[in-house]
């Protein structure tokens, strides 16, 4: 593969769990270039930047040329392919099998996801407006007992006042 390719195909925090590298809640790591006390790297989809004093911005091939200590750009390519499990061969023809395999399985975990976020809304919907009509219906017959409790007690107030009448 080439370095765009790779480059539209693999993200930094899936590059990072490759290294065994976990942001925290926020999406911050301890920046690679220097020691840190806090959390100073923001992780993007597809660069690190830096916002303490090193300003550095990195994408996946800069990443792994520093966890690697690599200069060479050849060098970072195979060790890339090699932490990827991907073979490399220097006419960079990219290994599509894999690389179609992985996007499909990628693909599918997406769509899963997104399969269970909405229906997650939709039985939150449902129970919303089961709740709603619920709601309504027991105000209605609330307000009908409330009536029917009203009109029987002038009934029975009316012949009460009749009787005296009689």
């Amino acid at each position: 593969m080439e370095i765009t390719e790779l480059k539209q195909a693999y993200s930094i925090p899936h590059m990072l769990r490759v290294y065994g590298i976990e942001p925290n809640r926020n999406g911050f790591i301890n920046c690679l270039n220097h020691t840190d006390k806090n959390a100073s790297m923001k992780v993007y989809e597809k660069k690190l930047k830096c916002f303490s004093a090193c300003q550095c911005s990195w994408d996946i091939i800069d990443l792994c040329a520093h966890i690697h200590n690599e200069t060479d750009t050849k060098a970072v390519l195979r060790q890339i392919h090699s932490d990827l499990g991907l073979t490399y061969s220097e006419q960079n023809k990219p290994d599509t099998e894999r690389l179609n395999r992985l996007k499909r399985e990628r693909e599918e975990k997406e769509r899963t996801a997104r399969i269970k976020n909405a229906r997650t809304r939709c039985r939150t919907d449902l129970h919303r407006k089961a709740w709603e009509f619920c709601k309504r219906t027991t105000e209605i017959t609330d307000e009908l007992i409330k009536q029917q409790r009203i009109k029987q007690r002038c009934e029975e107030w009316l012949d009460k006042e009749v009787s005296k009448w009689r």
